[in-house]
Formats: structure tokens, sequence, C-alpha cells
């Protein structure tokens, strides 16, 4: 199958909710259908033109419709390349904006499947390591806090509004500032209350319960709970915190944070293999 047709069959793909589509259906045993002066139109073609979820079975007519409407384009195709429309300069920067989605989306999947079978499924919490975790965590997991929370889409972001307050800024002038887009009215966006112990990201975790009321945290985050800056306004024990009511939580968060781990490791084994060169980092040093 040419190029052009993988990539517009991925943007169809991709709308149908690639995720769901990939657990609940089977995508049928390729077979060709059609051959248009050569060019061949599988059954894969005309199964991504149904929108997922279309109710019923598909009728022969509809079917028939549907090859009928895929010849059509695969004409119009020809046609197009036969007048040189393919030279467009539109058209060819939409092709290589579909290629890279494509190769975003293999990319994607395939580290999600690594990370899946190779990393997460080699994790495991017991019982005993739950109740190791709470004794050694005690004192974090029985204690609640009320943080305000500054987020920022980009870490670079986050360091310039924290710079601001190193300067002096007041966290809550930096905080309307930072939500000024939010209308009048509406929860404080940057007020979510107090907040359970495994309501907080593992990777804030640590850094949030060292600080004092009052005090304001350095920029936290990770690529995956994002960028922010936060307050502890205030903390409370949490009289609902004990081991047996927390068992399922404290499993969680260790396995959690033992994926984290793991993750590290795989990636660095990774990287000391692998001969990695970033080509942004070269022209901006120069």
């Amino acid at each position: 199958m040419r190029i052009e047709s993988v990539v517009c069959c991925l943007v169809s793909f991709s709308l149908l909710s690639f995720s769901a589509c990939s657990q609940s259906q089977k995508m049928p045993a390729s077979s060709v259908l059609a051959k248009v002066n050569g060019a061949v139109i599988t059954e894969d073609d005309l199964y991504l033109l149904f929108p997922e979820g279309h109710g019923g079975e598909k009728t022969s007519e509809m079917r028939a419709k549907a090859l009928d409407r895929l010849i059509e384009q695969e004409l119009l195709y020809q046609q197009g390349l036969k007048l040189g429309l393919d030279k467009d300069p539109k058209y060819r920067n939409l092709i290589a904006v579909l290629e890279a989605r494509l190769n975003n989306l293999k990319r994607s999947e395939m580290a999600r499947r690594v990370t899946s079978t190779r990393i997460t499924a080699a994790v495991d919490v017991n019982q005993e390591d739950a109740a190791r975790y709470y004794e050694q965590n005690k004192g974090m997991i029985t204690e609640d806090l009320h943080l305000l929370i500054l987020r920022f889409p980009a870490e670079e972001e986050a360091k310039s509004a924290h710079q601001k307050i190193v300067s002096g800024t007041d966290f809550q002038v930096l905080a309307q500032e930072v939500y000024s887009a939010v209308p009048k009215g509406r929860d404080i966006p940057w007020d979510p209350g107090f907040l359970h112990w495994d309501q907080i990201p593992f990777e804030w975790a640590e850094a949030v319960y060292a600080l004092r009321d009052g005090e304001i945290s350095g920029v936290l985050g990770t690529n995956r709970t994002g960028w922010c800056i936060v307050k502890l306004a205030a903390r409370r024990k949490n009289p609902d915190a004990a081991l047996a009511g927390m068992n399922a939580s404290i499993a969680n968060r260790l396995r959690d944070l033992r994926i984290a781990e793991a993750y590290e490791r795989y990636m660095q084994d990774l990287k000391k293999s692998s001969r990695i060169v970033k080509y942004e980092e070269r022209r901006n040093s120069s």
C-alpha cells in the first residue's frame, strides 16, 4: 500500500479512538476487494471507512457503497498524480505531517508495550511490603496537606514564575496572574483544599511534606505530573489513615514508586548501550 494510503488510513483510524478500538475490536484479515489500474483496495481499507461503534452489522449494500466510494477516491487519487498535484507544497507538507503522526503513534504504542511487558509486569508488591512502607512513611500517610498549587505547561514557565516569587512577587498575586483567564465566581483553581497523602503525586511528596506552613516550594514535577509551584497553607492529622483502611492505596503507591524506579533503571541501561546525539543542544551551544 502506498504511503499516502497508509497515512490517510492512520488519520481515520486515530479518529476512531485507537486504544479502545484495539482492545474491543479485531482488525479483519486483509483480503483484496478490488483493483484499480493495479492499485489494491483491501478489507482493511473498507474497515477504516466505517466509524467505530457503528450500530448493527454492515449490510451488503453498505459495504458495496463504501467500496464504490473507495474506488472513486482511488481513481481521483491516480488522476491527481497524473496532473502532478502531489507536487503541490501544501499537499507535500500535509503528507509530511501525517507521516510524522504515524511515526509518533508507532513510537508511543511500542514504548507502551515495552513498558508494560518488560517493566510494569516485573514489579510486585505484597502485604508485607505495604505494611513496611506504612511504618516507614506513617508521618506522611497520616497527615493531610492544604496545598495551593500553580500549574504550568512547561518547566521553563514554572522556573520563570518561581523567579518572580524569589524577587518578591506575592504568591496570591502570581496565582491571579497565572489563572487570569479563569472566569470569576468559580472555585479558586489554585486551591484544591486539603489533600490526602495518596492524592499528592509521589514525585512531589517528599518535597511538599518537608515544607513549613506558609512556605513555598521550588519548581516541582516531571513530564508525567506537569510542572508546579506549591505553597503549604496548613496541615492536619487524618484520623482515618490506619493501615487497614489504607492498605490498597499504599500498595498502589508503592507499586507506582517501584515502577518509576524500574523504568529509570531500564532507561539508563538502554541509554548506556545506545548512541544518542541531540542536535538541538548543539545548535543552542553554537
